[in-house]
Parts: structure tokens; sequence; C-alpha cells
């Protein structure tokens, strides 16, 4: 009687531990732009996409870049709408980075991004004016472009008072442009060492509330970067704050007839293996057993042996 109270007390246990709620990391930050900002202004939503479309491989950055050891070729690192330069020991690292076969990505309109593509050296700015084109959504402030030069990609793209590319030397020309009667880039990317760089001209692409929009274009694009690590850069948000850090929890969905069905599997499982483990092996086997009489005589010896 005594192990059918053990098997049914490690059933009821077994039971109550699937039933305890489930510990899930929390981190939210209102800093805009931010990958843990979950507000309409955040990014939170495009660093979801990254995160299913990358081999769920997404590093945020939240120490100067020069303090972090960068890996190189085949992965990318991001920058949105960075409000604070970057130092010369950074952008020597990212000249590495880039060198190396790495992938930078900068997204910005009238902020900071300036500041990494003058200390890196490439002829390519972003403009510290705004676009306007014919074609827009509700209003002309939110720009709609069908101009997208993306592999298998023949949607639109709807920017929010976009800033555009004064363009310098870009080696694979236009990646989203405006109309050809403004004729703006407001995507594009150059070569630099084994590596790439990619400018955007907007980063509110990439908010949770324009997600509606352009889902399916930031599926698009994170499938043309390279599959390594994803590298998001929050240290240059100069109000970067996480307001809440710890833990949520998720309260278990099983029914009680699940719970009763998962009692019941427990059970029969422990009787049959508690039966199995009563059967003695060699009766089975026992046909196929052939002992001569001198390993009859040494196992005799062994068994008194063992008894003494």
């Amino acid at each position: 009687m005594n192990k059918y109270f053990k098997y049914i007390f490690l059933s009821i246990f077994g039971i109550l531990i699937l039933s305890l709620p489930l510990a899930t990391p929390v981190i939210n930050s209102s800093t805009p732009y931010s990958i843990f900002n979950k507000r309409w202004n955040g990014c939170s939503e495009f660093a979801k996409v990254i995160y299913n479309y990358s081999n769920k491989n997404i590093v945020p950055i939240m120490t100067p870049l020069n303090t972090f050891n960068l890996k190189n070729e085949g992965n990318v690192l991001i920058t949105i709408a960075p409000n604070m330069e970057y130092t010369d020991e950074e952008v020597k690292s990212i000249k590495e980075f880039l060198k190396n076969g790495g992938t930078l990505v900068v997204i910005d309109d009238f902020n900071m991004g300036n500041s990494i593509l003058k200390k890196l050296n490439v002829s390519i700015k972003i403009s510290k004016k705004g676009t306007k084109d014919i074609f827009y959504y509700k209003n002309d402030n939110l720009l709609e472009t069908y101009r997208i030069n993306l592999p298998g990609y023949d949607g639109t793209v709807v920017c929010n008072i976009p800033s555009y590319i004064e363009s310098g030397r870009i080696s694979n020309g236009s990646l989203i442009s405006t109309s050809d009667l403004t004729n703006k880039y407001i995507m594009a990317s150059t070569n630099y060492g084994n590596g790439k760089i990619i400018v955007v001209s907007d980063p509110d692409i990439f908010i949770n509330c324009m997600e509606k929009f352009n889902k399916k274009f930031w599926i698009a694009f994170i499938n043309t970067l390279p599959k390594g690590r994803f590298y998001i850069d929050e240290t240059h948000h100069q109000s970067f704050s996480l307001y809440n850090m710890g833990v949520t929890y998720v309260q278990s969905n099983l029914s009680n007839e699940v719970k009763f069905l998962i009692f019941l599997i427990i059970i029969g499982s422990y009787l049959l293996l508690n039966k199995l483990s009563n059967i003695d092996i060699s009766k089975i086997f026992k046909r196929n057993i052939k002992i001569n009489n001198k390993d009859k005589r040494v196992l005799n010896k062994i068994y008194n042996q063992r008894n003494y």
C-alpha cells in the first residue's frame, strides 16, 4: 500500500509543478527607438522580426562599442536614431568590424547618424532637411514609396517625415527612393572593406506604430542581411533608461481534464515500470541458456563464496 501512496504523491506533486506560473524575464524602456520600448515610438516589434528571421541571434549593446567584442564576418550592427556622438575609439572598432566583413546599418534622420558616417570617411550622408513626394498615406507627412529594390519584395514603405540621403559614392545603388518627380534616396548601401554600410534616412519606418504598414518590408530587409549575429546599439540613446527590470509570471492554462489525464498517465507509467522491474529476465530467455557442467561448478563456487 505504501508504494501506491508514493506513486499518488509523486503524481500530485508533478501536476502541481506543471500548474505553477512560469517566470519570464522582462525589460522595459520608454526611450524612443529602443528595442526595449513597447510603446508606439519604440522598436520592440522590429526586434521581434529580427529575432524570428535571424536564427534567434540578437544581442543588445549597452556599453561603449570599443569595450564590446564585436565579432566580424557575417554579423550585423544596427544603430537606430543615435543622439550621442561616436567616440574615435568606437569608430575604430566599427572600422575593424567592417573591414573584416561586418555589415553596419545606420538608421537616422536628424540625429547623430552622420557622426559615424563622417568618421568612417564615407561620402554619403543624411540630409538635415526633410523630403516630400506626390504619393502619401492620409497626409503628406506619411510619404509612401513604391520604388523599393529588395529581392522578392513588391510592396510599399510608409515613412514619417523622412530625410533623404545626399548621395556621394553609393556602391550598390538605391534600395528605397521616392518617385521620379523628387528622386530622393531613402535607403542606400555602399561597400566598405570586406563589409557593407546600409543607410536609412527615416528611423520611423521601424517603430511599433508603423508595423501595420511596414512589417512585410522589415522581414524582406532582414532576409537580405547576413544570417549571423545582430548587434543592436542601445548605448547611443542619450536618454536610455530601463524603468522595469524583473520577471513576469504567466499562469499555466492546464484544464482540470488535462491534469487528470496526466495523473492517470503518470500512475499507469509507474505501475508498468514496477511490473517490468519484477520480471525475471532470465526466465524469458531460459530456453536459450545452455550451461555445461564445468560452468555450473564455477557458478556454484561463486554463489557459495558470496554467501559466506
